[in-house]
């Protein structure tokens, strides 16, 4: 049986994403529960409605501990049950997408609520045997995200993936030169972090924890809001976009506008990002669509 990490992270709730409060009963628990977090994510994980049995399987535990995981997941929502097959027990079906757990940053008893449930993913990650320490940064200058995601990719959604890399990999391009930039003539005592994108296949019996993303009520609310499409553009973004839209490159944009090509870089992202498209083809389909 292979294990993986959880994922842990505080980021931008992801579309379909499943959304729980702190304070409703059962969330704490929920999270403090290893066995029920892992059965829901062999769940997720198979194709098809399963039997406990087939899930204590893919799990390595119990069909009785299994039995209690999917009480816990059904009475939350994470679960509900489907058509039995034909002389068969109970099928389950498990709902997909990302955890939200929202919390009130007011309601005094949300820091412990924030404190005990990390405290919590923090041991699944020490049960799974495979927690790596990490080095703490700098006092003051500490800033740490992971964003992993188990998925099954083939043809266009591989080729998404892809282009989001390409896109981070133009981030990270865009970083550099601005290292570059500001570190002439002062000296180098900043933080080092890195910076490292992966995409790895994932053996069909491993044992993982799901999506777990914390954020404040007011936050999730925000970024779940439909992004206003062209009209969330500045007019910086929208001359960048039409420009590449018309077949520039963004050297030859930069050029034109009279801007870097760093700052160019940037506002492409920043554009694409907010239009959600990963292509040149899409980004002109977008703004001929406003």
């Amino acid at each position: 049986m292979r294990w993986e990490f959880p994922i842990f992270r505080i980021g931008p709730v992801a579309r379909g994403a499943i959304t729980l409060d702190l304070s409703t009963d059962g969330v704490p628990e929920l999270l403090a529960n290893f066995e029920a977090l892992v059965a829901w994510e062999a769940m997720r994980r198979m194709p098809a409605p399963a039997i406990p049995g087939e899930i204590a399987a893919a799990v390595g535990a119990s069909t009785a501990q299994v039995h209690v995981a999917l009480e816990t997941l059904t009475r939350i929502g994470l679960v509900e049950t489907a058509r039995a097959r034909r002389g068969r027990a109970t099928a389950y079906r498990a709902r997909r997408g990302p955890l939200v757990v929202t919390f009130d940053p007011s309601d005094p008893k949300s820091a412990f609520r924030l404190a005990a449930a990390r405290l919590a993913l923090l041991a699944h990650l020490r049960r799974l045997g495979n927690a790596r320490a990490s080095r703490a940064a700098r006092k003051g200058a500490a800033w740490r995200r992971e964003s992993v995601a188990v998925l099954p990719l083939s043809g266009p959604s591989l080729e998404t993936v892809r282009s989001c890399i390409d896109r981070v990999d133009a981030c990270l391009e865009a970083a550099s030169m601005a290292v570059e930039q500001e570190g002439h003539g002062t000296p180098d005592g900043r933080p080092m972090y890195r910076v490292q994108v992966a995409v790895d296949p994932v053996e069909s019996r491993s044992l993982a924890l799901p999506v777990v993303l914390l954020m404040e009520r007011g936050d999730a609310a925000r970024r779940e809001a439909p992004q206003p499409g062209i009209a969330s553009l500045s007019t910086r973004e929208r001359q960048v976009a039409a420009e590449l839209a018309a077949g520039r490159t963004k050297r030859e944009v930069a050029e034109a506008l009279g801007l870097s090509f760093a700052t160019v870089n940037t506002l492409a992202v920043r554009t694409y990002r907010k239009l959600g498209v990963t292509r040149r083809a899409q980004l002109a389909n977008a703004l001929r669509q406003r």
